[in-house]
């Protein structure tokens, strides 16, 4: 009672334009959602794309590890960096810095774009694509200035 699921494609599957997704709930919440929202339709790529994505459970177990260590490579980039993790899933890492928007502009202009927070004051990192795209994180994070990193 009172449990509510969400899941989507999205991220891990690596499927985000696919609209794919589903919720698990008591009936009472799923009518009341399904008023909400009204009739909401896949297209047959999508479900498509979907059944082969459930049914492969070898991927998912080779993705689950592989995001798992990305993202442990992640929080030592960034603890190496002077911007340790307070934390994060296997998709990011969260940091917590009272310079949180100088390191988002320095960031930025190095063309790497992280979310930044003012409340608390943090910046979530998802995880580099390509070896280039680790690579260039590792460049910005260590021309960041003197004093940037530190905590809120």
């Amino acid at each position: 009672e009172g449990l509510i699921v969400l899941r989507s494609f999205g991220k891990f599957f690596g499927c985000p334009g696919a609209r794919l997704g589903f919720v698990a709930a008591e009936i009472g919440v799923l009518d009341a959602l399904r008023e909400l929202a009204g009739p909401w339709t896949l297209a047959g790529p999508s479900r498509w794309v979907g059944r082969l994505a459930l049914i492969d459970s070898a991927w998912q177990d080779t993705a689950r590890l592989q995001l798992a260590q990305a993202s442990e490579d992640l929080a030592d980039l960034l603890r190496q960096s002077g911007l340790p993790p307070t934390g994060g899933t296997p998709l990011f890492q969260w940091t917590k810095t009272d310079q949180a928007q100088a390191v988002y502009e320095h960031l930025l202009a190095h063309r790497i774009l992280v979310r930044g927070f003012s409340e608390p004051c943090g910046l979530r990192f998802g995880l580099p694509g390509k070896g280039e795209d680790w690579q260039r994180l590792s460049l910005a994070l260590e021309a960041l200035p003197e004093g940037l990193a530190g905590f809120c």
